[in-house]
């Protein structure tokens, strides 16, 4: 319906428009040069719109391209400089902080901040899960703290309006790191039961915290469940149908969480570390 829409008014005021939702909808199907080409066009028609520099600079990031992912994202943010209603910038400062984060850069944190300023009026959960995902990098564990806030205001404001397994997941791992292991267990089971898209990082939450527990054989268990759930990784990131969430689930925290969980469980427990692909 898009295509026959763009082919029937290409030149129209709304043809950026209908460019980017194609790229958005290619994004979804995993045809990303097809997506790449439709964003690319809509920023073209357009390069004052802003949703389109976030789009494109998704879709780049999707493939690994994470530094021309960055200065899309930046002409998006330079592309917002010229107009006075900041009531949709939140979104193109939140992908700006999470390929930030992505990239290692001390920068993410004031941009993920700054989305959460602009939407101040009108709630965003995502801007507090990605706070939340930020604070609890490996580099940042000592804002675990700030992660179990961050979390648990977005699983709170999420409840307004849907809940979602993520928010639930993410709130697990915050308790396992601030030392709450069994909350941190009931937790990451409710968001497997809620139907987590990735729940292998639930299992492996779970091992972590039970192995902290004294409980061998349960955490041995989950990681042996979050081996048989092993997430589908395409250029570092675990394939999501929610394309607003797949920043969060990436391969390098999978074996991060995997390597602590196998290391908590006692010699002689572990199972071998052969995965799918």
């Amino acid at each position: 319906c898009v295509e026959r829409a763009i082919s029937n008014a290409p030149d129209a005021w709304y043809s950026n428009q209908l460019y980017n939702l194609s790229a958005a909808l290619y994004a979804l199907m995993g045809q990303l040069a097809s997506a790449e080409s439709a964003a690319r066009r809509a920023v073209m028609l357009d390069p004052n719109w802003v949703f389109s520099h976030k789009t494109l600079a998704e879709i780049l990031a999707m493939q690994g391209r994470l530094e021309e992912a960055l200065d899309v994202a930046l002409q998006g943010i330079r592309a917002t400089e010229s107009f006075d209603d900041p009531s949709y910038q939140d979104e193109i400062w939140r992908t700006l902080g999470t390929i930030q984060m992505h990239c290692g850069s001390h920068k993410a944190l004031a941009s993920l901040n700054k989305a959460v300023q602009l939407d101040r009026h009108d709630v965003d959960m995502r801007n507090y899960l990605m706070l939340a995902r930020l604070h609890l990098a490996p580099s940042n564990h000592r804002d675990v703290e700030l992660a179990l806030d961050e979390a648990e205001y977005a699983r709170v404001k999420a409840k307004e309006f849907t809940v979602d397994p993520m928010f639930d997941r993410i709130l697990a791992q915050a308790l396992m790191e601030n030392g709450r292991l069994l909350e941190a267990v009931a937790r990451a089971e409710t968001a497997i039961k809620g139907g987590d898209e990735s729940p292998a990082y639930g299992h492996l939450i779970a091992s972590i915290a039970l192995a902290e527990l004294g409980q061998a054989e349960a955490a041995k268990a989950e990681l042996e469940a979050a081996r048989t759930k092993h997430p589908r990784f395409t250029n570092g990131f675990a394939a999501h149908a929610k394309r607003d969430f797949f920043w969060i689930d990436t391969q390098e925290e999978y074996e991060r969480l995997r390597k602590r969980a196998e290391q908590l469980i006692p010699s002689g427990s572990a199972q071998p570390t052969c995965e799918r692909s």
